[in-house]
């Protein structure tokens, strides 16, 4: 995962808010794209976070802080 910036993390959150749904499982990839699916799902590429349900942009935005920096931590490992 590339590194990021606070700010960045903020502005993915803030995009990212409006594609969840009460109705939907979105998964966010590492490289900031997403996926909205009712159902199974199977991920290939590297998962950033996975969010059952509406968000709401701030709490979006600290999971994927904490997310973010844990992967940051582990790549250093």
């Amino acid at each position: 995962m590339h590194k990021m910036t606070e700010s960045e993390i903020r502005v993915i959150a803030e995009d990212i808010v409006s594609k969840t749904s009460d109705h939907a499982t979105t998964i966010i990839f590492q490289d900031g794209t997403t996926e909205s699916v009712t159902g199974s799902w199977l991920g290939y590429s590297n998962i950033w976070l996975v969010i059952q349900g509406k968000a709401e942009a701030e709490t979006l935005y600290e999971q994927l802080l904490l997310s973010y920096n844990e992967i940051q931590y582990c790549e250093g490992c």
